[in-house]
């Protein structure tokens, strides 16, 4: 069983799995592509013929930035419906018009916010897209930002926890577990609780 998971994880068709998640997770924020990304990163210190970790960080970047953008483009075309539904709802309006706000006045640090906080990533890009001021190209720029930042997190996290412990499953366990903990703080935060008037 174990050298099954081992022939698995150092397949190339695994890293795919993982970059396909990372692209995707913009729509299904339910898709565990930053723990993939850990438990990558794990398998790649604890094994000599492991991918580069440096690899890992720059595709993980590229394919949280190419989904951002996708996500972007395909829900700004459908703009209308989506904000016929908000101005009926008028909580979720209020936590729009706050949000909007903060990503009009400080796009890259709202983004960066955003990603690091639970399905944050999915909500800003939705009320980025719904926002005719804000422009594709300052998007862009933001989703580049915070996709390096978010990428350098997730591997340095599953990095030192690989670095910590002797047993592979023991620093998957450790990096999820310090990964859901951090984005629980955050998502309660000052920060986070001031966007959501909660």
């Amino acid at each position: 069983m174990v050298s099954e998971i081992a022939q698995l994880l150092s397949s190339p068709w695994m890293y795919a799995l993982v970059m396909v998640s990372i692209t995707l997770d913009v729509f299904l924020p339910v898709l565990p592509s930053g723990s993939l990304l850990i438990v990558a990163v794990v398998y790649s210190v604890h094994n000599d013929g492991g991918t580069p970790l440096v690899l890992l960080f720059l595709g993980g970047a590229v394919a949280s930035s190419l989904g951002d953008n996708v996500a972007f483009r395909l829900v700004r075309r459908g703009t209308g419906p989506v904000e016929r539904r908000l101005a009926k709802m008028p909580r979720v309006s209020r936590v729009n018009g706050r949000l909007r706000n903060a990503l009009r006045s400080r796009t890259i640090g709202t983004m960066i916010f955003a990603r690091l906080v639970p399905t944050g990533r999915t909500v800003a890009m939705a009320v980025g897209a719904t926002d005719p001021e804000l422009t594709l190209n300052r998007y862009r720029l933001g989703s580049a930002v915070s996709a390096l930042v978010w990428a350098a997190y997730t591997v340095g996290l599953g990095y030192l926890n690989a670095m910590l412990f002797d047993t592979a499953w023991v620093s998957v366990v450790t990096g999820l577990a310090a990964a859901t903990a951090i984005g629980l703080v955050l998502a309660r935060s000052r920060r986070a609780l001031a966007l959501t008037g909660s």
